[in-house]
């Protein structure tokens, strides 16, 4: 087992960019560290905050983007 693990291997540990031997290791390290711990829980977090910002778009974004293609497309056609 490596003796010391950062914050780098947290990171990695937590989108699955580890084998499985070292995130097993990193499990531990993290269950015994206080600061990794703290560090990973704060990680998570903010995963799971971003992940709730994939949202859909606004509608009135959507209908502006739509009137602005439309507007676009309307130029295009007088223009042939």
């Amino acid at each position: 087992m490596r003796k010391s693990y950062t914050e780098d291997d947290v990171i990695r540990y937590i989108y699955n960019e580890t084998g499985p031997l070292e995130r097993e290791e990193i499990a531990i390290a993290i269950k015994s560290d206080l600061e990794l711990c703290a560090f990973y829980k704060s990680l998570k977090k903010m995963n799971v905050s971003l992940e709730e910002l994939r949202m859909k778009p606004d509608p009135s974004s959507i209908k502006l983007i739509l009137e602005f293609s439309q507007s676009l497309s309307g130029r295009l056609e007088t223009s042939r």
